[in-house]
């Protein structure tokens, strides 16, 4: 196997196993069990050439990516094609027209369609879902090996929701192993979701396969479950809840979800509820749990991944007492919780730091649901440029925010200077995070004042003199005059989608619009539109190309689309309607790529639906394919020495989507052809043909109908 049963592909699950062929082709392919032929289709996208044959038990075995088939169907399928002058078929046959036995060859494995070389093996039930076909080979396939953990992600839900004293995604590297215990505790406030990367393996290949079935326990409670038995075409564009879109879309790799997003009503899930397999510190008693997880491959080879997490509350301190008196300092804090352990260190710089010893117990006072401690350390000997760390650990193990007290009198801040310095600004799931220095004697005092106009904000130290406040964007939206006081006032204009509203966002130019209907995207998010200058090198497209306007950068990028989002871009009036206008979006890899585009003529916009945010322009193509044949030619006479002619064809700008913007003519007549969009070639069999020479005819459309035409003489 190259491929296992419901992998990850974008925007749809692998419906079926691959079977390796080693790069080669012409292998023979027979029928599972007795049954008929009831469906052929050839495309040189996708599947490519495949059968469907309905056996007897009602399910339906489906071969694709072949070379041919039988000589007797072959002839048939291309008979038909023939004289419907058309290269793609998508034919549906009845019982008695092609009869096939357990064991009768029905075909020959190859490489149409998409991808390398290899039999695409699917079975579906009989209501035309995909199963897994391990299930029918369970002594077939030998495998030992079980599935390796490489990276464990633990990431927050909402802008309220802390790791480790943080609200980014917090990575583990497992080492691929298959049995890991994390011994360091992880300390988690609020809700927090977990991703696991993790493949499985089998003997004779090292290709990486998706697991089978997997079990996580909180404590000793089953919060989530999950097993890869089939699915339902209609539903495959959840696997992007499935797996984690975010973390794929980063480069990160693929990471399963081990919680069901609400949105998630695929199959696999067993009793799982929606959110089951979130960490929820309110949901669980405050103080230590374990966290197991079992993965399972079809050969029942199991891996364990266990750890410990705390939940509860970090508490901020603070203090109202810093005093030194001969060689001690005494010191007097303050705790919401109450505490258990006291450090003190001695530094100056982040990560530089040295313990100081408590030179007494410290003392208790419990007053109006406060604690205060005081406890004195030997004073340092140098007080200039340091800072004391004070952190505390509470009755039930979660440690505080660190205080942090200069051991110098810190310069007056002049009344000209701002007083929010801002470090970093990020667009979050559903908040701003910003992470800020504060010119203001007692930055914890107007942090809170801040926090009292706006509950719902929080914030907390970084290191020394950086705070991170989190924002909702609601409460952004509802406080701007408050907030412009803080945020950069060159910050791009940015909306909060939420799943049950419908919106329209333009570009501040308001040539670009964004239509967001209900369920658009998975999850309320915030989008932005921001505008790019179109001679950036970086994003230059093909030099026969023309780019009309600027780009759009609709963002972000790993927000998970649902539903769809119907993008469009008006044309200045010179171009609107102008040959070869057509809309692309920027792949990485790949540079711009063709949107199949319609035309508003009544308001001189270009639209299409997209199913990603991405960077989108106007790209205008008037430069059509290129064709040259593959054998020696002289002034467009080919000599042919074997029974297959080939032509490289190329468009390096909107490309070729269908087979039908492809003719063949030999003698004037319509002939067949193999397309293989990956190589940019066709190939014509004239092993038919009885008089040379033989007058050829080519002509190949681009997406945006420019047109190329070539004839050749065959001798």
């Amino acid at each position: 196997m190259t491929s296992s049963f419901c992998e990850f592909r974008p925007r749809h699950y692998h419906a079926a196993i691959d079977i390796k062929t080693w790069n080669r082709t012409g292998y023979r392919t027979f029928a599972i069990e007795d049954g008929y032929i009831m469906r052929v289709r050839v495309s040189a996208f996708g599947y490519g050439k495949a059968l469907y044959v309905k056996l007897n038990d009602g399910n339906i075995a489906v071969y694709a990516h072949l070379a041919k088939f039988t000589p007797e169907l072959e002839d048939y399928v291309n008979s038909i094609r023939q004289k419907n002058q058309q290269y793609s078929l998508d034919l549906h046959l009845t019982p008695e027209k092609f009869p096939v036995k357990k064991g009768q060859l029905i075909a020959y494995t190859g490489k149409t369609g998409i991808g390398y070389p290899h039999l695409h093996f699917e079975i579906r039930n009989p209501k035309n879902q995909p199963i897994n076909p391990l299930q029918f080979y369970r002594e077939v396939v030998q495998d030992n090996y079980p599935p390796q953990l490489y990276e464990a992600a633990f990431f927050p839900q909402d802008h309220k929701s802390l790791i480790n004293q943080q609200s980014d995604t917090v990575f583990i590297d497992l080492r691929r192993s298959s049995e890991i215990f994390l011994e360091d505790t992880l300390y988690i406030s609020g809700k927090v979701g977990l991703a696991l990367k993790c493949y499985d393996y089998a003997e004779g290949a090292n290709n990486r396969f998706s697991f089978y079935r997997s079990n996580m326990w909180i404590d000793d409670s089953l919060v989530y479950s999950v097993q890869y038995d089939h699915f339902s075409y209609a539903h495959t564009e959840k696997i992007e809840v499935d797996k984690n879109y975010s973390l794929w879309r980063k480069g990160a790799g693929i990471f399963h979800n081990f919680y069901r997003h609400p949105a998630n009503n695929l199959p696999h899930y067993s009793d799982t509820p929606p959110y089951g397999g979130i960490i929820d510190s309110k949901l669980l008693r405050p103080g230590l749990h374990s966290l197991r997880i079992e993965l399972e491959d079809f050969s029942g080879n199991q891996s364990l991944f266990q750890t410990y997490f705390r939940t509860g509350e970090f508490p901020f301190l603070t203090y109202d007492l810093n005093r030194r008196l001969e060689n001690e300092l005494f010191l007097r804090i303050q705790s919401p919780l109450e505490l258990s352990e006291i450090h003190v260190a001695k530094g100056g710089n982040p990560g530089e730091w040295s313990e100081i010893a408590l030179s007494q117990d410290f003392m208790r006072l419990e007053l109006d649901e406060i604690y205060h401690y005081t406890f004195a350390v030997a004073a340092p000997d140098s007080l200039n440029g340091h800072y004391l760390q004070i952190s505390g650990v509470t009755s039930l193990g979660m440690p505080s925010f660190p205080l942090y007290l200069p051991l110098y009198t810190p310069e007056k801040r002049s009344e000209a200077s701002t007083i929010f310095q801002i470090h970093s600004l990020k667009y979050k799931k559903d908040w701003i995070e910003l992470k800020t220095s504060i010119n203001y004697p007692i930055p914890s005092k107007l942090l809170n004042q801040l926090r009292k106009q706006i509950p719902d904000l929080i914030w907390f130290p970084r290191e020394i003199g950086e705070y991170q406040i989190n924002i909702p964007t609601q409460a952004v939206q509802d406080h701007q005059e408050l907030l412009s006081r803080i945020l950069p006032s060159d910050q791009d204009n940015f909306t909060l989608i939420s799943t049950r509203e419908k919106y329209r966002l333009y570009s501040r130019d308001q040539l670009f619009e964004a239509h967001f209907p209900v369920s658009a995207l998975y999850d309320d998010g915030i989008v932005s539109i921001r505008e790019m200058d179109s001679k950036e090198q970086l994003f230059a497209p093909p030099a026969a190309a023309g780019m009309v306007g600027k780009i759009y950068d609709l963002s972000p990028f790993d927000l998970a689309v649902e539903e769809g989002v119907y993008i469009s871009l008006e044309a200045p009036d010179e171009h609107f309607q102008s040959a070869g206008m057509g809309l692309y979006y920027w792949d990485n890899k790949k540079g711009w790529l063709f949107i199949p585009t319609n035309v508003d003529s009544v308001r001189m916009r270009y639209e299409s639906r997209v199913t990603s945010l991405e960077k989108f322009v106007l790209l205008q193509d008037t430069t059509p394919p290129v064709i040259y044949p593959v054998q020696s030619s002289r002034n467009g006479i080919i000599q042919s020495l074997d029974n297959q002619i080939r032509f490289t064809l190329k468009d390096e700008i909107s490309g070729i989507r269908r087979e039908s913007q492809i003719t063949v003519l030999i003698n004037g007549q319509w002939q067949l052809f193999e397309y293989d969009p990956e190589e940019d070639y066709i190939a014509i069999d004239i092993s038919g043909q009885e008089k040379f020479p033989l007058q050829l005819m080519l002509s190949v459309t681009d997406n945006m109908g420019n047109q190329t035409i070539k004839e050749f003489k065959i001798q």
